[in-house]
């Protein structure tokens, strides 16, 4: 199960496909399984989702998330990838869902942990921050290591988490900035 902030939506489906460009052309790709909102963003994110090759699974907290997630788990079951975003679509900003931890917990899965940045980008003044990349930003995207539920409980692991994904955004940030330092050359950066 791979996470990651609410405000690295614009890029992480790019981040989606580089990942599986750089293996193995004999390596099979897993199906990603992209939990969204049943709103009318979430439609409209279903759509830009599809084009990057990810299958979206409709439902939130409010509306259809039992439905949702048991699909989740059942593609989780049968190899797929879940890629989840466990800050609530209204917010609290970076506040990490117990049920993304109980989901993975059932389906005896790891949770990956992933951030990314772009500069140069602007940051929208909604609740999330959401991060947006300008024309010929560069884009860092960085996954930090699997954190197994293995019995934990689910408000502990999801401090943990949250903290995991808020070193991955800082990561993420910094080799953004020391990429874009003064004074070094192309082939530094």
């Amino acid at each position: 199960m791979l996470v990651f902030w609410h405000e690295c939506l614009p890029m992480m489906p790019v981040a989606w496909v580089r990942f599986w460009a750089t293996l193995q052309p004999e390596t099979d790709r897993k199906e990603g399984l992209a939990l969204v909102s049943r709103s009318r963003d979430g439609t409209m994110i279903s759509s830009v989702l599809a084009g990057y090759g990810l299958t979206p699974v409709a439902g939130s907290s409010s509306r259809g998330g039992h439905e949702a997630g048991r699909k989740v788990l059942r593609g989780l079951r049968a190899g797929s990838v879940a890629v989840i975003v466990p800050d609530r679509p209204r917010g609290p900003r970076r506040v990490f869902s117990e049920g993304t931890v109980r989901l993975a917990a059932t389906a005896r899965v790891p949770i990956v942990p992933c951030g990314a940045y772009a500069l140069p980008s602007r940051r929208l003044g909604s609740w999330d921050q959401m991060i947006l990349p300008l024309p010929f930003a560069r884009c860092v995207a960085v996954v930090g290591n699997p954190i197994t539920p293995d019995g934990q409980a689910p408000g502990v692991l999801a401090h943990e988490l949250a903290a995991s994904l808020n070193c991955a955004m800082d990561e993420a940030a910094a080799h953004c900035s020391a990429a874009r330092a003064p004074g070094r050359s192309a082939a530094e950066r």
